[in-house]
C-alpha cells in the first residue's frame, strides 16, 4: 500500500480534518497551496451558481452561507463569487452585539464552518485569505474551542507565520498565531519553515508586534499555568540532564542566531523622540492631556483629513517599546545570558537607555494636583508610561546581574572616581577593576551615568511607590556578585544607605515587595564593608530606632534574611580582621551584637528553617536556607560545629517540650539540605554566585552539607545524631518543670 494510494483515498475525503491529518501523516499534499480544499463536494458550475444566487440576499441566515463556502473551487471566477459572502460574514460578526455574535459563532463552528474557513486560507487569493483570517480571529474571541481546533493542524500555523512578510496579512496573521499558541504546548520555532528568514525581514512596528509572540515562545510562561510548577522542586526535574532541552532555550538560540536581530530590538526599545513630550510641563498627565488637546484640535480643524486613530497614538509607540524591552529582558535571564550581555554592551545599549531615562517623568516632579477619578488617590501611579518604566528597570536588572560589563552604567568621569577608591585594611575588593573589559566609548555620556540617575530617582520616590521595588532591584543587581568595596563606597557617597534605612524605619504601611527589595539592597551594601556598617550603626543610634528596625526584621524574616546574612558575614569578617578599629567596633556596636553572638545565630537558623518546606521552595525563599547554611558554616570554619548543633538541638527540644510535642526539626532540616544538594549540584552558575557572595569556597559548602546529612548517627556533625538525642540528655538531672521555672 503506497503513500500515494493513501493520499488519494483519505486526502480527498469529505472530512476536511481527516484530509488535514492525513496530509500531515504521509507528508503529501496537492500541487498547489489550495490543495486542502475538498473538491469532491464540488458539482457543476451551474449548480454552484444557483446556490450562490439563492443565498445572495443580504439577510440570508448564516447557515445558508456554509454550502456556498463549501462550493469554493480553485478557478478564479469562484473567487469573485465567494468574496461578497465572506465580506457579509465578517460584517455580521462585527456589527452584532456580543451575545448575538457568540450565538452566531457557536452555530458557525458547530456546522463545521471553521474547517471550511481553514481551507479557504490556502486559496492563495489575498482578500480571501485576509477575510478568512479576520473571521477566524473573531471566532477565537467568542468560541473557546476555535483556537483549540486550529491548533490540531500545524499547516495553518505555518501558513500564518509565512504571512508575516505580507503587509496586508501581517496584523491578522499575528493575532491568529497568538490565539493558537494559547492552546498549544510550547511551540518549537525550528518547526516553522524559514523562520530565520521571516524574522530577518521584520522591521519597526512589525518587529515590535512580533515580540508578543516571541515573549511566549522564549519564556517560561507555560510553567505558571500550574502554580505547583513554579517551585524549585519542579525546576530540578526540568533541569535534569535526562530531560530534553526546554523548548524556550531552543527558541532563544534560534532567534539570537538571526543576524542583526538584537540591533533592531535595541533600536526599537530605545528610539527617540519619546512621545508625548512638550516643554515646560511638570507631570506625565500634563503631557498626555496636551497630546489629547492637540489631536482633537487637528480633527476639528481638518474634519475631512484621515488621521491615525488616537488609540494608536496612545498604545502604539508605548506598547511597542514595552514589548521590545520585555523580550530583551527575557534574553538576559535565559541560557545565553552571558552572550547577550556582551552583545548588548557592544551595541551601546546602556548609553541609549540612559538617554531614554532622561525622558521619563517621575511622580515626585508633580506640581499642581488635578481632580481625580473615583478610586484614584494622590499616590496613584496610573499612567500609560508605567509599563515602560517597569520593563526598563527590569531590563537594567537583567543586564547588571553578574555582568562584567555592569560598569557601563557609569560615565567616564564616575569610572575614574571609582578607580580612585582604594580598599582599607578591613575592606574586601574581589572585583579587579584594572581587568575590566569595558571601554569608555561604551559608557554613558555626561557627568552622571545611568546608575546615579536611578539612585537619585529612588531617593525621591515615595516610600510606597510601586517603582521602588524595581529601582531597588536594579541597583542591587549592579552591586551583587563579587564583592567590590569601591562600588559599595560609590553608592554610600550618594546617600543610598541612609535613605533606604530611613525609609524602612520611618514608614508604617509597607508593601512586602518593597520591604524585601530594600533589605536585599541593604544586605549588599553592608556586606564586608566597615564604612557601611559604621554608618548604619550611627543611623540606628537610639534605642527606639534600633528596636523599630529589629522588630521589622523579625516580623518579616523571609524578606529580611539577605540583610541578616550580610550582617552576620560582616560581623564575622570584622572579628577576624587585622584592623584593630574594626575589631573594636564589632565588639562594642549594639547593632552588630544582634548578629554576632551564638545565641542570636541559633535563633535565626530555627526561625528561618521553620519558614520553608521542600515543596514550597522558590527562588525567593531558598535564600532562607542559604542564610542558615552560612551561619552554620561560620561555626564549622571555627571548628565549633558540634557545639553549635548541640545548642541548636537543645533549643529546639526545649521549645518542643514547652508545647507538649516533639516536632522532627532535625529531620526537616536534613530533608531541606538533601534537596539543596540535588538542586545546586545541577546549577554551576548558582554555585558560583553562592561562592562569590559569601566568600566561602563552594567546596566548603558541599563538605558541610555532606556532613550534616550524613547517615552516620554517631557523627557529632550529623543532624541524625541530634535527632536521636532527647532533651533529657542535655538537661541532665534538671527537670522540665524546674527549667521552665528558671525561664
Amino acid at each position: 500500500m503506497s503513500s500515494r494510494w493513501i493520499h488519494r483515498k483519505f486526502y480527498r475525503s469529505k472530512n476536511l480534518l481527516t484530509s488535514i491529518n492525513e496530509s500531515q501523516r504521509v507528508g503529501g499534499g496537492g500541487s498547489s497551496s489550495i490543495s486542502l480544499i475538498d473538491v469532491s463536494l464540488l458539482s457543476d458550475s451551474e449548480n454552484q451558481l444557483r446556490k450562490i444566487r439563492d443565498a445572495s440576499n443580504e439577510n440570508s441566515a448564516l447557515i445558508k452561507l456554509l454550502p456556498i463556502l463549501r462550493a469554493l473551487e480553485t478557478a478564479k471566477e469562484y473567487q469573485a463569487l465567494i468574496l461578497p459572502h465572506l465580506r457579509r460574514l465578517n460584517e455580521m460578526l462585527s456589527e452584532s452585539v456580543d451575545d448575538e455574535v457568540k450565538t452566531l459563532s457557536l452555530e458557525f463552528v458547530e456546522w463545521n464552518g471553521l474547517l471550511i474557513l481553514l481551507s479557504l486560507v490556502f486559496s492563495g487569493h489575498p482578500e480571501t485569505v485576509l477575510l478568512s483570517f479576520k473571521i477566524l480571529n473573531k471566532l477565537c474571541v467568542f468560541v473557546d474551542e476555535a483556537s483549540a481546533i486550529m491548533s490540531e493542524s500545524r499547516e495553518i500555523l505555518t501558513f500564518a507565520f509565512q504571512s508575516f512578510t505580507s503587509d496586508l496579512l501581517f496584523d491578522e496573521a499575528r493575532k491568529l498565531v497568538e490565539s493558537i499558541l494559547l492552546n498549544t504546548p510550547p511551540l518549537n520555532l525550528c518547526s516553522i519553515p524559514h523562520f530565520q528568514k521571516i524574522l530577518s525581514q521584520l522591521e519597526g512596528k512589525k518587529l515590535a508586534s512580533f515580540c508578543k509572540i516571541l515573549a511566549v515562545t522564549v519564556s517560561d510562561l507555560d510553567i505558571y499555568k500550574d502554580h505547583k510548577n513554579h517551585s524549585l522542586f519542579s525546576e530540578n526535574y526540568r533541569n535534569n540532564p535526562s530531560v530534553p532541552l526546554p523548548v524556550k532555550d531552543i527558541n532563544q538560540e534560534l532567534t539570537l542566531s538571526v543576524p542583526g536581530f538584537l540591533q533592531k530590538l535595541v533600536d526599537q526599545a530605545t528610539k527617540l523622540p519619546y512621545l508625548p513630550r512638550f516643554s515646560s510641563l511638570p507631570t506625565e498627565i500634563d503631557h498626555w492631556v496636551r497630546l489629547i488637546d492637540d489631536v482633537i484640535s487637528d480633527e476639528l480643524a481638518r474634519p475631512n483629513l484621515s488621521l491615525e486613530p488616537f488609540s494608536a497614538l496612545i498604545g502604539g509607540d508605548l506598547m511597542d517599546r514595552v514589548e521590545a524591552l520585555y523580550v530583551l529582558s527575557l534574553f538576559l535571564i535565559g541560557r545565553h545570558r552571558k552572550r547577550v550581555q556582551k552583545e548588548l554592551s557592544e551595541l551601546k545599549l546602556v548609553p541609549k537607555l540612559s538617554d531614554l531615562f532622561d525622558q521619563f517623568i517621575w511622580r515626585y516632579n508633580a506640581g499642581r494636583q488635578r481632580a481625580r477619578l473615583p478610586g484614584h488617590t494622590s499616590r496613584c501611579e496610573c499612567s500609560p508610561e508605567v509599563a515602560v518604566k517597569m520593563q526598563f528597570l527590569r531590563l537594567i536588572y537583567g543586564f547588571c546581574d553578574h555582568n562584567e560589563y555592569k560598569h557601563l552604567l557609569l560615565s567616564p568621569y564616575e569610572w575614574e572616581e571609582l578607580k580612585r577608591i582604594k580598599p582599607t585594611d578591613s575592606s574586601v575588593q574581589d572585583w579587579d577593576l584594572a581587568k575590566s573589559p569595558i571601554s569608555p566609548s561604551l559608557m554613558c555620556s555626561g557627568t552622571s551615568g545611568l546608575l546615579t540617575k536611578i539612585v537619585e530617582v529612588l531617593k525621591k520616590e515615595h516610600t510606597n511607590s510601586t517603582y521602588r521595588f524595581w529601582l531597588c532591584r536594579a541597583v542591587e543587581s549592579y552591586i551583587r556578585g563579587q564583592i567590590s568595596y569601591a562600588d559599595q563606597v560609590f553608592l554610600l557617597r550618594r546617600g543610598l544607605l541612609q535613605h533606604i534605612t530611613a525609609s524602612l524605619i520611618n514608614t508604617d504601611r509597607r508593601q512586602k515587595e518593597i520591604i524585601q527589595s530594600s533589605f536585599d539592597l541593604l544586605g549588599e551594601l553592608i556586606k564586608f564593608n566597615f564604612d557601611a556598617c559604621r554608618q548604619m550603626d550611627a543611623i540606628l543610634s537610639t534605642g527606639a530606632k534600633l528596636k523599630r528596625a529589629m522588630s521589622l526584621i523579625n516580623e518579616r524574616l523571609v524578606d529580611s534574611n539577605m540583610f541578616i546574612r550580610g550582617m552576620v558575614l560582616a560581623s564575622d569578617h570584622f572579628l577576624h580582621s587585622s584592623d584593630p578599629e574594626a575589631v573594636n567596633f564589632v565588639n562594642n556596636s549594639r547593632l552588630l551584637s544582634l548578629f554576632r553572638d551564638l545565641d542570636k545565630h541559633i535563633g535565626y537558623v530555627i526561625k528561618l528553617i521553620r519558614k520553608i518546606k521542600v515543596n514550597n521552595l522558590t527562588q525567593e525563599n531558598v535564600s532562607c536556607l542559604n542564610t542558615s547554611l552560612i551561619i552554620i558554616m561560620l561555626s564549622h570554619r571555627k571548628h565549633e560545629l558540634p557545639h553549635f548543633l548541640e545548642e541548636l538541638s537543645f533549643r529546639v527540644q526545649r521549645e518542643a517540650l514547652s508545647h507538649g510535642s516533639n516536632p522532627p526539626f532535625m529531620l526537616h532540616f536534613r530533608k531541606l539540605l538533601t534537596f539543596w544538594q540535588e538542586h545546586y549540584f545541577q546549577k554551576a552558575k548558582d554555585c558560583t554566585q553562592l561562592e562569590q557572595s559569601s566568600r566561602i569556597p563552594f567546596e566548603f559548602w558541599k563538605n558541610t552539607v555532606d556532613s550534616l546529612i550524613s547517615s552516620d548517627a554517631n557523627s557529632n556533625i550529623s543532624l541524625l545524631h541530634y535527632h536521636n538525642t532527647w532533651f533529657v540528655e542535655k538537661s541532665a538531672n534538671v527537670s522540665f518543670t524546674s527549667f521552665m521555672e528558671v525561664e
